[in-house]
């Protein structure tokens, strides 16, 4: 499955990034907020994130803060496994663009991190999402996956859990395409969350737009 999302340590990144690749078998939610075509509405306080530059933008809560260094180090195990042999149709290449979260004793919680995957070929959300949910893995689960609309921007939203060192991390996850791009935002809760931050996380991934860069 695809490499995931903030970390409550640049050593947690690492390891999160690697298990978040896996996926489980479907399992339905139960009181979580979840991904659906419904249009999800955006706070006036949010605070509004655009890269022109990769032709995204996305919008999160005015307390969190940026910090795109502390993210950096999941690129290289992300790298790693997009690479690796059998990964898709064809390897591929990631790039960070962005990272932010409410700062915590350990880190972030909730994260966001928006990744920019490169291959040689075309790839579809459907293909993103769809062959990492087939990969079975212990401890990991996957919630609910569904085809979205956010704006002008076509994607599809997956919810799923893995095993973090203080209990369960619940990553939300939107992908949309761009021909051989395939643009990946991420949310990420760590235990103890509550049904505010799973809603805080749904709000900010469903903002995600992508454009013409």
């Amino acid at each position: 499955m695809m490499p995931v999302i903030g970390a409550r340590t640049s050593f947690h990144i690492v390891v999160l990034c690697l298990l978040s690749t896996l996926a489980a078998v479907l399992t339905a939610g139960c009181g979580t907020p979840q991904a659906s075509a419904t249009p999800v509405p955006i706070p006036p306080t949010f605070i509004r994130h655009t890269d022109t530059a990769a032709g995204v933008s996305v919008s999160y809560p005015p307390d969190w803060v940026t910090d795109i260094e502390s993210f950096q180090a999941s690129v290289e195990s992300r790298n790693e496994i997009l690479r690796g042999e059998g990964y898709y149709v064809h390897p591929g290449i990631s790039e960070l663009l962005f990272g932010a979260g409410r700062r915590t004793e350990g880190g972030y919680s909730p994260s966001l991190t928006i990744f920019v995957d490169a291959f040689p070929g075309l790839v579809t959300p459907q293909q993103y999402i769809g062959l990492a949910r087939d990969d079975i893995v212990e401890g990991v689960k996957w919630i609910s996956d569904s085809e979205v609309q956010n704006g002008k921007t076509e994607a599809v939203m997956a919810v799923y859990e893995y095993p973090d060192n203080g209990g369960p991390a619940r990553n939300y996850m939107l992908v949309a395409t761009r021909g051989r791009v395939a643009l990946v935002f991420n949310c990420t809760v760590y235990a103890p969350f509550t049904e505010t931050e799973q809603q805080e996380c749904l709000t900010v991934v469903r903002s995600a737009e992508i454009f013409s860069p």
